[in-house]
């Protein structure tokens, strides 16, 4: 391949990368485009608190799902379907979904998560259920 051709290609290559990255950032950006971040606590108040889930509880899973999908956790809400975190992560090739996935594996013992989650406050739901049958009464 002559000088000239190898230079388009890495131009290219870098062109794409950027493009990549971009767009990725314009997508978590819209995702949650007209949310204002709220506190840990505003949330937990206004969304969970009277749905019998506790507190460490929302915190866990609010971080394990920003952390997987590199997403402010205070731009979440309970309501929010996990899909929106599926097209996040689809340019990532599922990382993120790896990374909650393995969480959910390591901390809960579950390896396959019910199909019926399809809300954070269904992963809430799940999470602290299983918290409770491990705590001792």
């Amino acid at each position: 391949m002559s000088d000239k051709k190898i230079f388009i290609v890495i131009i290219l290559g870098i062109a794409w990368f950027v493009f990549l990255f971009a767009y990725k950032r314009i997508i978590r950006k819209q995702s949650f485009r007209d949310r204002k971040p709220m506190t840990f606590e505003e949330i937990y108040n206004a969304y969970v608190k009277n749905y019998d889930i506790r507190y460490e509880t929302f915190i866990e899973v609010f971080k394990a799902l920003g952390n997987s999908y590199s997403v402010n956790p205070q731009l979440i809400r309970p309501t929010d379907h996990l899909k929106i975190f599926f097209d996040i992560d689809s340019w990532d090739l599922d990382a993120g979904t790896d990374k909650i996935n393995d969480w959910l594996v390591k901390t809960l013992k579950i390896e396959n998560p019910n199909k019926e989650i399809k809300t954070v406050s269904d992963l809430l739901i799940l999470v602290e259920t299983i918290r409770k049958t491990e705590s001792p009464k």
